[in-house]
């Protein structure tokens, strides 16, 4: 690790990461029959690729494990990345009404989601300069230790989404929580818009087979029109890998994205990120 906090000698690892098989063999994972190409970036790749302004929407999920603590890596990232995103999704933040105006990043707006009767948790929006937006709250519950949302609406005519996050604690019991994922799904729905969610759900795709839950969540996203964008891990120790993280897309099917996953060690999870290219041409008659 270097002095910014960065993963050293990243080439080697994201090799090892972008050429590994987390399959078993002998068992067919949903997410592997979907045509997503997903990649570990280090930060001097990503910012080679990810840098031009032929997106016309970036975003970024990130469980920071605790914003007072990591806020100047996560500004470090943003630099020695240069992916200039449009909108920075965390959870975990561990703010409070105290502090949660306090950490503010030049071009941004921050807007928060904090507990106000227990530590820890919390969820919040980097959104930049140049988004128009209103909030949503009435898009999804908002239960403090089992259920943290923040979502907006964005207003921009050429950039009409509903984006927003999504902490489910490991603890929160799990049928109330599919519960609330699908009434937040089908309060969305009702408003004709294509959307991005990210969410730390604490439930692993890597596991769909055996945990019944598992796929009872990944199908209410796919019976609401929604793919996870991805199918790699995003928390990696020396024992386990999982992939609890995920950035959801609904969108019209002639819309190109990249969506990938950053090599840092500011947390325990790597943040994920869905960039919107452009849209395909439709075919003349």
């Amino acid at each position: 690790m270097d002095s910014t906090g960065n993963l050293t000698a990243d080439i080697n690892l994201v090799d090892l990461l972008n050429n590994s098989d987390n399959r078993n063999d002998h068992i067919v994972n949903p997410l592997q029959l979907m045509q997503i190409n997903n990649t570990y970036y280090d930060t001097e790749t990503i910012s080679g690729e990810l840098n031009v302004n032929h997106y016309k929407l970036k975003v970024i999920h990130f469980n920071i494990r605790s914003l007072p603590d990591k806020f100047d890596q996560l500004k470090i990232l943003l630099t020695n990345t240069n992916i200039n995103p449009d909108i920075i999704l965390l959870c975990e933040t561990f703010l409070n009404t105290n502090n949660e105006t306090l950490y503010q990043l030049p071009d941004y707006q921050f807007i928060s989601a904090c507990r106000k009767n227990k530590t820890c948790g919390g969820v919040g929006m980097y959104i930049h300069n140049n988004i128009v937006y209103k909030l949503r709250p009435d898009l999804a519950p908002h239960n403090e230790g089992s259920f943290e949302t923040i979502f907006i609406e964005v207003l921009n005519s050429d950039k009409r989404y509903i984006i927003g996050e999504v902490y489910r604690p490991p603890n929160a019991h799990l049928q109330t929580s599919i519960n609330n994922y699908e009434e937040t799904l089908m309060n969305i729905n009702q408003t004709k818009l294509e959307s991005i969610i990210g969410t730390d759900q604490n439930l692993d795709y890597m596991k769909i087979n055996e945990h019944k839950k598992t796929q009872d969540l990944l199908h209410i996203f796919f019976n609401n029109g929604y793919l996870p964008t991805i199918i790699k891990p995003t928390r990696i120790t020396h024992n386990t890998s999982t992939l609890i993280d995920n950035l959801y897309l609904k969108t019209s099917g002639n819309t190109l994205i990249t969506s990938g996953i950053i090599t840092t060690d500011i947390s325990d999870h790597l943040p994920i990120l869905i960039c919107i290219k452009s849209t395909k041409p439709k075919k003349k008659q």
